[in-house]
């Protein structure tokens, strides 16, 4: 009796590239850095797995440009200012994996910030902290295209954002969407449902006649009278809030922070405009505040502890982490540091 003949089958598989994402192997030091990619034991084969690595700061300057082969860690040596941002892109391919029907493609875009943490009290440690983006899949069985519901040029077949965006005013019309209105909560029109501050707010300007209560531009009986209808009132200011947008002291032309009730999102822009939360980057911190203080979840085991202080008319805060560390100041949206010194 003859043997059938042995049939090899080879198994060639990949994970989805949401599942992916980078990890600080080494990041506690100002000038150097390793990253960690997961792609390179969830591809196979892995030895055709390639990744290219590319690493910029704000200003778009290329810090360090590597191509490895089945190689799941990057490490370089980098002269940045701590207070920067430092942007990373990896694109990781392999012509032999198969997922959703084609060859493997998956991009990370992330980004990583030094971030000075105080676990222990009395003894803070800085470290290189990921914003926390997933992969891509930039293949060829992927569409690109705008994936913001409230561009210009949204694209609801598309299955990765390409870049491609355009937005209003320049590229179209205010749709209904964006709720256009005042933003700013100290307002006399504030619209607690807009979205995009449409340069409508205004503020009743200060009383010049001291003294006037009613506003008839004289100081009377009848002012006299309405104070002591209000003698011994306790007066309270509105408790101070977060919530809102704010730019960080010295970067106000490509970052902004917006608070909601639970996170902060983090929108940059090359142009020095800044749309909604839908054009924020992957990730938003979780916070809260704790009496004074107010707590960011920066991911990773990290955070940012610090004593909140308004000042400026609540135009401006101060988290103030204390332990001789440098304090992070925030102004709102379209106001000018320069008034707020």
């Amino acid at each position: 009796m003859g043997l059938a003949p042995k049939l090899e089958a080879q198994v060639i598989t990949a994970v989805d590239c949401d599942l992916m994402n980078l990890v600080c192997n080494v990041c506690s030091q100002t000038g150097m850095i390793n990253l960690y990619h997961p792609g390179g034991y969830l591809t196979f084969p892995t030895t055709e797995n390639v990744m290219d690595w590319t690493f910029t700061d704000s200003q778009g300057n290329v810090l360090h440009q590597e191509t490895l082969v089945d190689n799941n860690f990057v490490s370089f040596s980098f002269d940045l200012d701590l207070t920067d941002t430092m942007y990373v892109s990896v694109l990781l391919t392999n012509d032999s994996a198969v997922l959703n029907g084609g060859p493997v493609a998956c991009l990370i875009e992330d980004y990583l910030v030094w971030e000075v943490t105080e676990i222990v009290p009395g003894f803070p440690q800085g470290a290189w902290t990921l914003g926390g983006s997933l992969g891509v899949d930039v293949s060829e069985t992927s569409t690109g295209g705008c994936m913001y519901p409230l561009a210009c040029n949204y694209d609801a077949d598309a299955t990765f954002d390409d870049g491609s965006c355009t937005f209003p005013p320049e590229s179209c019309a205010w749709p209904d969407a964006w709720a256009a209105g005042c933003t700013y909560a100290d307002a006399d029109n504030y619209d607690a449902s807009a979205a995009v501050d449409d340069g409508s707010c205004t503020w009743t300007p200060c009383n010049t006649c001291p003294g006037d209560i009613n506003g008839d531009d004289a100081v009377t009986v009848s002012d006299v009278l309405a104070m002591l209808g209000v003698f011994g009132t306790t007066c309270t200011e509105p408790p101070f809030s977060l919530i809102g947008r704010w730019h960080p002291e010295g970067f106000e032309t490509n970052t902004l922070y917006e608070f909601t009730e639970t996170l902060r999102y983090t929108i940059y822009s090359g142009d020095g405009s800044f749309g909604s939360i839908d054009e924020a980057i992957p990730g938003p911190n979780p916070w809260h505040m704790e009496g004074d203080t107010v707590v960011i979840d920066l991911f990773f085991g990290n955070e940012l502890r610090g004593l909140l202080e308004p000042s400026c008319g609540g135009q401006k805060a101060t988290i103030s982490p204390g332990g001789g560390l440098f304090p992070t100041v925030l102004h709102r949206e379209g106001v000018d540091p320069a008034d707020c010194e």
